[in-house]
């Protein structure tokens, strides 16, 4: 039974969590959308998280720069955030590829792709990870609807749009030193573990033999067990962070 309710704590947990970063992005969403028709734009494509890096990089504790919609017109990957409006034409953006992306609980893919510079020095490298129709495990289908539209894109390119004349270059956008964070390994995994293990065995013999006077063993086991849950559950986003 307590591992029953441990399962369902956790599935609950994460959808509770997925729903609140859902909830904020879909608000975000609509009010930068509402700004978007005083500049002429009536779709503005996928809402995305952007990064100015083709890895997962964490900029102030979070895996995106900015929040933006990211769309394909004509021949040109154009991408409107808070920051501006960018673009890229089909003939310098190449290597495009569906990333694992950052550590979740379940996967959260993105799309990476490469900018030669325009000058032949140094290529830059972006990702974008979708918002739209992502909630949970539905993020895997998001970014491969994402990766699909960009390779459509950059294959043969869309029916042609009006040229936004407020884009600067892609290769301009503000590439800030991100963090990159080391893999969360399981010898750290096994320490923690043997450590949790030995805090519940020791607070749990101390209240059945002294508060308690009553020695029960499956109430010993059980309190192990499901501590050790919350522990692995707790770890797993740092455990399958991209190697």
């Amino acid at each position: 039974m307590a591992l029953m309710e441990l399962a369902l704590g956790v599935a609950l947990f994460y959808c509770v969590y997925e729903w609140i970063i859902g909830r904020a992005r879909s608000k975000a969403r609509e009010a930068m959308r509402l700004q978007l028709p005083n500049r002429g734009i009536e779709d503005p494509g996928f809402f995305t998280g952007f990064s100015p890096a083709a890895e997962p990089a964490i900029y102030e504790g979070r895996y995106d720069l900015e929040w933006a919609f990211v769309a394909f017109e004509g021949d040109r990957l154009v991408v409107r955030g808070e920051g501006g409006t960018f673009a890229a034409s089909r003939e310098e953006v190449g290597s495009i590829r569906l990333h694992p992306g950052p550590s979740s609980w379940t996967p959260k893919p993105m799309v990476s792709f490469e900018m030669a510079a325009p000058d032949g020095g140094t290529p830059r490298g972006f990702s974008i990870r979708p918002f739209d129709s992502a909630f949970g495990p539905l993020a895997g289908k998001a970014a491969r609807t994402l990766f699909e539209a960009a390779t459509k894109w950059e294959r043969t390119g869309v029916p042609s749009f009006p040229e936004d004349v407020s884009a600067i270059s892609l290769f301009a956008y503000p590439n800030p030193p991100g963090d990159v964070t080391e893999p969360y390994s399981t010898a750290v995994l096994k320490k923690g573990l043997l450590q949790t293990g030995m805090y519940v065995f020791g607070g749990s013999i101390t209240l059945q033999m002294f508060a308690y006077m009553d020695w029960q063993l499956d109430v010993l086991a059980t309190s192990l067990a499901v501590v050790c849950g919350l522990v692995v559950f707790l770890a797993w986003p740092m455990l399958r962070r991209p190697q």
